[in-house]
């Protein structure tokens, strides 16, 4: 991404993902299912209900069962990877 000349904010939790969301925009969130203090699912909804309904949110794990996927999209993720 650096490569493309994208501008790049990397949040170590979800928590600090909210507070960047609060002050900063963004084109669109890759966020960790599994993060610690607040996980991806948790933030995912906190950011839809409060912060932007609208902004792409695409789930980043490691996690490949279709549980984990429906998870995600229920949560107002828009895609999963």
């Amino acid at each position: 991404m650096q490569n493309l000349n994208a501008d790049i904010t990397v949040a170590n939790n979800g928590q600090i993902a909210l507070n960047y969301l609060s002050t900063e925009r963004f084109d669109v969130i890759l966020l960790d299912l599994q993060m610690p203090v607040m996980d991806g699912f948790e933030a995912t909804k906190i950011i839809r209900k409060n912060i932007n309904k609208d902004i792409p949110i695409v789930a980043l794990t490691a996690a490949v069962m279709d549980e984990d996927r429906n998870k995600a999209m229920k949560s107002g993720m828009n895609d999963f990877i």
